[in-house]
């Protein structure tokens, strides 16, 4: 069986100082919306990286096509090349030790949740122990596997995985369904630390801002945060009826929104002249 991220479903909000740890909060908001985020650090980038290829493996996973199976495996490929480019256990020991510390610090809060802020606590310090008692290479149980190796060294030259390619490759395509499942799920568990940290830190990101309504006048707009913040993740909620996205770009002291259009694909985007309202948020830990 795969890890999930169920288990790790956050209220959001969960770190603001703007919340009241109430049951609705902003969740009740942008679930009716489309949110785009812009990471202003590279730890932050590669999280989220990690995230994406995380949910595309285990719906390939999932399904029982040798389709379903490839784009399990290519992702889980994909997943191996982002760990190896960073030092994504020490990155990751570091964001869980910030997030155990924020917690800690809320729990004289009015209306926190002690025995929820524990859970979560307890959560970030198992996953830490883990983290550092586990010395291997991350995935290292992928990284041994010779088929994983013969796909890796074909995948991202174009359609190199054809038959003709890794006959292996073809080989093990035509297996059950339910062998193939259970192939795939031992090597997405490799991942388990570092996939169950990536959603506790990428949620309890998330939950650290409450929206604030802001409007873009003329499709622009750029915005001076406060000076001496640690921002990581900035998150633009737009109603998916403006048909409009944002280009967002900055760093830790402005952030800039520009708002595009593009009614046919086979034009270039611009940038509309209406006011488009929508909400932001700044997330640190």
């Amino acid at each position: 069986m795969m890890w999930s991220d169920n288990d790790l479903l956050l209220p959001a909000g969960l770190l603001s100082s703007e919340t009241d740890m109430s049951a609705s909060g902003p969740d009740s908001e942008i679930t009716r919306q489309i949110v785009y985020e812009q990471p202003l650090n590279e730890r932050i980038r590669t999280l989220l990286r990690l995230e994406y290829l995380f949910q595309t493996a285990r719906q390939g996973i999932a399904g029982d096509s040798e389709l379903h199976s490839r784009t399990g495996i290519e992702a889980l490929v994909d997943v191996l090349g982002v760990l190896s480019r960073s030092d994504v256990r020490s990155d990751m020991i570091k964001e869980l030790e910030l997030l155990a510390g924020a917690m800690q610090a809320l729990r004289d809060r009015p209306g926190v949740d002690e025995a929820q802020l524990q859970r979560y606590t307890d959560h970030c310090q198992a996953i830490i122990d883990r983290l550092r008692g586990d010395r291997t290479p991350l995935g290292q149980p992928m990284r041994d596997d010779e088929l994983i190796a013969s796909i890796s060294q074909r995948c991202g030259l174009g359609a190199a995985t054809c038959g003709f390619d890794v006959p292996a490759y073809q080989m093990w395509l035509e297996q059950p369904a339910v062998q193939r499942r259970e192939t795939l799920e031992r090597w997405f568990n490799a991942f388990r630390d570092v996939g169950t940290a990536t959603t506790l830190i990428l949620q309890l990101l998330r939950a650290s801002a409450s929206p604030r309504r802001r409007q873009a006048e003329g499709g622009a707009t750029q915005i001076k945060l406060p000076r001496n913040n640690n921002f990581q993740l900035i998150r633009v909620a737009l109603d998916p009826e403006l048909a409009v996205f944002p280009e967002i770009s900055g760093s830790r002291y402005f952030v800039t929104i520009r708002f595009m259009a593009q009614p046919d694909t086979r034009e270039r985007p611009e940038q509309t002249r209406a006011t488009i309202p929508f909400s932001l948020y700044t997330c640190a830990i």
